[in-house]
């Protein structure tokens, strides 16, 4: 019996080693690694999608009507990440659009109005639209931090998924996938090496 308990025990303790040693020394692991590796990144998609669906719902008063929908009558673009929406700076979540005074890189070595075109985007993306903002959070400046819909539509997710803001990571990763897309495609921002904006504001 006992030499039974042992073979029953034995590729637990293998299994945990092994998990162990991935985690000390990944690069010494090939396959394990990977495998690690595409396992992590499923389950951040999963925790961004339910993040996503959830954020998605609109609000409702008591009277059951949707708190947080305003018209495009009430919204003014700042820049390319920030909307005044009935007088309520809103930044957008997670996203980090061009700086006003920074131009970025074209493919052709030269350069262009990458600042301009983000906001002219936003602009476009609002104009007519029924707009509803899902607030996350506030930020320093006391403007409200929220994730925007115009129609339906997720305004954060289009700038960077057309190469006209980066992903904030800092603040989330909701966008991460979406900026894969747009570097891969070398659009925007990405057709060439360009200082993202919080390394810009920083010089």
């Amino acid at each position: 019996m006992k030499g039974l308990a042992v073979i029953a025990v034995l590729p637990v303790l293998v299994i945990g080693a092994l998990l162990a040693a991935y985690l000390v020394l990944p690069e010494r692991f090939g396959f394990v690694g990977v495998y690690m590796d595409n396992a992590r990144e499923v389950a951040q998609s999963w925790i961004t999608d339910e993040r996503s669906f959830s954020t998605s719902e609109p609000r409702v008063d008591r009277r059951g009507q949707s708190s947080s929908t305003v018209t495009s009558a009430s919204v003014r673009v700042i820049d390319g990440d920030t909307l005044e929406l009935n007088g309520q700076r809103i930044r957008l979540h997670a996203i980090d659009a061009p700086e006003r005074s920074q131009r970025c890189a074209s493919a052709d070595g030269g350069n262009w109005n990458c600042a301009a075109a983000a906001e002219r985007r936003l602009r476009q993306l609002v104009s007519g639209s029924n707009m509803r903002c899902a607030q996350r959070d506030t930020d320093r400046y006391g403007r409200l931090v929220a994730v925007c819909y115009a129609d339906g539509v997720d305004v954060n997710e289009v700038l960077v998924r057309e190469g006209l803001a980066w992903a904030y990571r800092q603040y989330g990763r909701d966008y991460v996938g979406a900026e894969r897309r747009a570097r891969n495609e070398a659009r925007g921002i990405w057709q060439a090496e360009t200082m993202p904006p919080w390394e810009y504001r920083r010089r």
